[in-house]
């Protein structure tokens, strides 16, 4: 019989490493949440970055050849939800998400944006969503780049852009040619923060502790030279981008949950109701048991997405459930947890008010879920149960292209 043992459980090297970034998280992060700052002090952030060089997680979702980490897609998964577990997200985890299309630029561009970007010294951010929505990211982008000799002159305005107020670079996707929209139509330039006519508005204040920015082109012009892969490829750039990204929500996920449902058993074991302590009583075990169910069946789901990844297979159904079902679960795990903490739950002295914020916004960013199931649903139809049974290789069904 075939040896199926690896399916069921993480070989003993990736245990061996989680373990040693729950510590860190568990040491390095964790205690600073008592602060109640929305960041982690400066010095020790300081700290976090050596340590997170040394872990392996510094530029982690970065190629190798790029000075990045370069971890597989299982591996960026379990380094997510080990982090995940803080209120203290490390950005240096995921630079290459918002400067993948820039792995396909020129030499130039790799000098100029990649490499700084990776040893620290330059900041950059993924420029996509508009304010016509992003629900249909192709037809909404309403930010145009016209042809002018050498140069490209871009108009239009971007909002929601995570890291606006400290990019020094942004990764804009523009419409070269509305009629074919996702079918060509897109091109990804890279804009100077210092560029004439580009402005970052302002930032946007939101339910969470993410303040992403608002950005405008009014007659920005770039050379050529600051195009990133062919004309009308933008789409399939954006999409290569945002795939990974969805299987990090499931990740993030995980490492939510988990501390929650952590939150969730002390107080079990130390608050008495009706003269009985919490963990004796059965509303709160079946509050704990679905908590605990829904997060194993999130947990695998994510680590075959990203196994299945790992081998090039077409992961875009996957990605979408995976979407859908992670960024729901941390809302539902968040609302129940915080029922057991009653008062104290809704306050600020505990994480759970701020996991339970700072995570809904996942239900809409990386396309909304109503997209998703959309997606899935469609596949279903077209496909049957072999879209989500059947690993095709990605380049067998023309992966990244328009959904």
């Amino acid at each position: 019989m075939t040896d199926t043992t690896g399916l069921l459980a993480l070989p003993n090297e990736l245990l061996e490493w989680k373990a040693s970034l729950r510590r860190f998280v568990d040491n390095e992060l964790i205690p600073h949440e008592a602060s109640g700052s929305d960041n982690l002090p400066p010095e020790a952030l300081e700290k976090v970055k050596v340590k997170a060089r040394e872990l392996g997680i510094w530029a982690a979702d970065v190629p190798t050849r790029f000075g990045g980490a370069g971890l597989g897609a299982l591996e960026y998964a379990i380094a997510t939800e080990e982090l995940g577990r803080s209120i203290y997200w490390l950005d240096v985890m995921e630079l290459g998400a918002v400067m993948s299309p820039l792995f396909r630029g020129t030499e130039e561009q790799i000098e100029r944006y990649v490499l700084p970007s990776v040893e620290g010294t330059r900041a950059g951010a993924f420029a996509l969503t508009e304010p016509t929505g992003g629900s249909d990211p192709a037809r909404a982008i309403q930010t145009t780049a016209v042809r002018d000799g050498d140069n490209w002159v871009l108009n239009g305005s971007k909002c929601f852009i995570s890291r606006g107020h400290v990019a020094d670079h942004f990764v804009v996707m523009a419409a070269t040619d509305k009629e074919k929209g996702a079918h060509g139509g897109i091109t990804v330039f890279v804009v100077d923060r210092d560029t004439p006519g580009f402005e970052v508005v302002r930032q946007i204040r939101t339910m969470g502790t993410m303040a992403p920015s608002a950005l405008t082109f009014d007659d920005v012009i770039v050379p050529d030279t600051q195009r990133v892969g062919d004309v009308g490829e933008g789409f399939i750039l954006a999409q290569q981008t945002l795939g990974p990204q969805r299987i990090g929500i499931g990740a993030r996920a995980i490492g939510v949950c988990t501390r929650l449902i952590e939150l969730a058993i002390e107080q079990g074991r130390t608050r008495e109701v009706w003269g009985k302590l919490l963990e004796s009583q059965g509303m709160f075990q079946a509050k704990l048991a679905d908590c605990a169910i829904e997060l194993e069946a999130c947990r695998w789901m994510v680590y075959r997405a990203a196994a299945e990844m790992d081998r090039e297979a077409d992961t875009r159904t996957i990605e979408s459930a995976v979407k859908v079902y992670a960024s729901e679960l941390m809302s539902r795990v968040a609302d129940k947890v915080m029922q057991v903490w009653g008062g104290w739950g809704y306050s600020k002295d505990l994480p759970i008010e701020r996991l339970y914020r700072d995570h809904r916004m996942w239900q809409i960013v990386e396309g909304p879920n109503d997209v998703h199931r959309m997606v899935v649903a469609r596949r279903l139809i077209s496909e049957g149960m072999a879209t989500l049974e059947e690993s095709k290789p990605r380049a067998a069904v023309g992966i990244y292209a328009s959904a």
